[in-house]
């Protein structure tokens, strides 16, 4: 249920010039920055002034699949030259995919099959694989980054990747990466949810190295920088997306919300994952599916999103770390 953002009047001039969403009061323990059902619900007016479409996805992922994970390659192309990489799961039960984007042109690879049946709620590419949630709750597999450069570069492959059992982590609603550690963490629908780091061995196995730290209500994805963590949450059609920056340091929410060092902003319906190349933050989206942009049954219902979105979004980095203004409720 959605709850009613309350600013104080002293604040609220400055933060809707911004169109920041602040957390609610500090008694709310989710960190909800959707409002009540108003006509204006929807609206998202710094990520309109603020973000731009980069480039479009694979329409011939969009017309059977459904976008989830985002994550950069470091390198890819040499040095300080990354690629993009996401992950959709098939609405008919097929194989998943994983493909690339270039973000310099949006030039797309050709893309690999994964296993059928996988949701690929986040991919991240660490220690020379790169890691996508499993078939069974929990577990994770690898993929070998020279094979699925060779299929990148030279066609899809024939046989599917069925990858290796690498682990099991806290919660495979999302993946992220920062050097040679995965970030893995849970979704939760209803309050915080966790998540925990893994290190990466030589064979590609994961280690865990830390314990929980809350994340934001309905996390999809997220960014690890050097100083911040970035979460993008959603859950509907009919409801706006939110992205939050948090202040690396603290294992609660709570601290960090009254320290002044959680903030955030709206974004439109259905996020997905997020990633940063050449200093710029992407956004992926799943509402220009075909299943959701056409209300079509395999996706459970025939309504269709507020805003169909069939393009990468992207922002400066300082636009989003540095930008947006801080509210204490």
């Amino acid at each position: 249920m959605r709850t009613r953002v309350l600013l104080a009047s002293a604040v609220a001039t400055v933060l809707a010039a911004a169109a920041f969403a602040g957390p609610a009061a500090a008694a709310d323990p989710n960190f909800r920055c959707l409002n009540d059902n108003t006509a204006n619900d929807d609206a998202t007016p710094w990520f309109d002034a603020n973000y731009s479409p980069s480039h479009a996805l694979s329409r011939s992922l969009l017309d059977q699949h459904v976008p989830q994970g985002l994550a950069a390659w470091p390198s890819y192309f040499g040095a300080g030259q990354d690629l993009l990489v996401y992950t959709a799961y098939s609405q008919s039960d097929g194989r998943a995919r994983i493909q690339g984007i270039d973000p310099r042109d949006g030039s797309l690879t050709n893309y690999a099959q994964l296993q059928s049946g996988i949701h690929a709620g986040g991919v991240a590419i660490a220690g020379g694989w790169a890691f996508v949630p499993g078939v069974n709750a929990g577990a994770v597999r690898r993929y070998s980054l020279s094979k699925l450069s060779g299929i990148f570069a030279h066609g899809p492959s024939s046989d599917a990747l069925d990858g290796t059992y690498a682990g099991a982590v806290v919660g495979t609603g999302f993946l992220s990466q920062e050097g040679n550690t995965v970030y893995a963490g849970t979704f939760n629908e209803n309050g915080l949810g966790v998540m925990r780091t893994y290190s990466v061995d030589g064979a590609g196995n994961l280690h865990q190295s830390s314990g929980d730290i809350e994340v934001p209500k309905k996390t999809q994805g997220l960014l690890v920088l050097p100083n911040y963590f970035v979460f993008s949450t959603s859950y509907g059609r009919d409801r706006r997306s939110n992205v939050y920056v948090v202040k690396r340091g603290y294992r609660s929410l709570t601290t960090s919300y009254r320290n002044g060092n959680l903030r955030c902003v709206r974004i439109p319906t259905m996020s997905e994952g997020v990633s940063i190349a050449n200093d710029r933050i992407y956004q992926l989206f799943e509402s220009g599916a075909d299943c959701y942009r056409y209300g079509e049954p395999a996706c459970g219902s025939n309504t269709t999103p507020d805003r169909v979105i069939t393009h990468l979004y992207r922002t400066p980095r300082t636009s989003l770390v540095d930008g947006l203004p801080v509210f204490r409720g």
